[in-house]
């Protein structure tokens, strides 16, 4: 079980509790996931199986796309309705192109206040457990970019809308931020990610779904997503059996050898004769004649 499964996460339940179950349900010793969601959200929760947990870290820079519905009239602590209301608002009337004019003051690059209840963390301990012993630590505004913001529906006192943004994005400051432009305050009360790091909704299992097929058939999980198909965005080179087995000792790698011809700094997948995944090298900055290591999967079956 070495791949990318992808899965619809229901409302009310943790990131890591749907890591919890998947593990549980399918005897898995390594599983993570590629971006947390809130609990109060659902949609695309992408989780790296097995040795695909080692190339996690190509899917965690990705841009991602969500369907949101922002709450006018009152504001929580927590930007979402999990939190206590801190304050309360009158509701403007509104009209579709004054939200649009309001949308592209927050179109591309910005800068943006991470919520304090949130998992990044502040010497080691996550700011939500922080901001629930009474201690909030704010952290210091930092650069992301929305790439696309569109209005859904108007009917108020919400609003729908759908953001195409980089990594590291907040759609809860997003929409707390869009209610005090309009002149009053709001909260989000519903949020679905349809795309991330290249992996759409579409493709995604429903959670109980996927626990009947595994009820179906216990030794298979299903729906895999290969990890060479999950890396398609990396540049690739195919090698032999003889240099294969160089990289699973972990022997070092010449550019003669394995890619003369592409000066390419960047992350390559390696692959075997059989089109499967082996390694993920790149081009040692310090010394170009030869590659690192990014990673090596144990016997070349991803």
């Amino acid at each position: 079980m070495d791949g990318i499964l992808l899965i619809d996460k229901p409302r009310g339940l943790s990131s890591a509790a749907v890591v919890g179950c998947i593990k549980r349900t399918f005897g898995l010793k390594k599983i993570g996931h590629a971006g947390t969601l809130d609990p109060f959200a659902t949609g695309l929760l992408v989780l790296c199986l097995g040795r695909a947990t080692r190339i996690s870290r190509y899917f965690l820079g990705g841009d991602k796309a969500y369907e949101a519905t922002l709450r006018l009239g009152f504001a929580t602590d927590t930007l979402d309705p999990e939190g206590a209301i801190t304050e309360q608002a009158p509701i403007p009337q509104v009209t579709p192109k004054a939200i649009r004019d309001i949308f592209k003051q927050f179109s591309g690059p910005i800068r943006q206040i991470p919520p304090a209840y949130s998992a990044l963390k502040h010497n080691g301990v996550p700011l939500y457990r922080l901001a629930r012993q009474g201690n909030p630590v704010q952290k210091p505004a930092r650069s992301v970019v929305v790439h696309t913001l569109a209005l859904q529906d108007i009917a108020l006192p919400d609003i729908r809308f759908s953001v195409h943004c980089s990594s590291g994005t907040y759609i809860r400051t997003l929409a707390a931020d869009f209610a005090r432009s309009m002149g009053t305050v709001g909260h989000l009360v519903e949020l679905r990610r349809t795309e991330c790091c290249g992996f759409s909704i579409h493709k995604a299992l429903n959670l109980e779904e996927c626990l009947e097929k595994a009820r179906q058939t216990p030794a298979m999980l299903p729906d895999l997503i290969p990890m060479t198909e999950a890396l398609h965005f990396l540049p690739g080179v195919r090698v032999n059996n003889a240099l294969t087995e160089k990289i699973f000792h972990g022997k070092v790698l010449s550019t003669a050898e394995i890619l003369p011809s592409v000066p390419h700094f960047g992350p390559v997948r390696v692959l075997n004769a059989e089109s499967r995944l082996v390694a993920v090298i790149r081009r040692n900055e310090d010394d170009p004649d030869f590659f690192c290591y990014d990673a090596v999967l144990a016997d070349g079956t991803a």
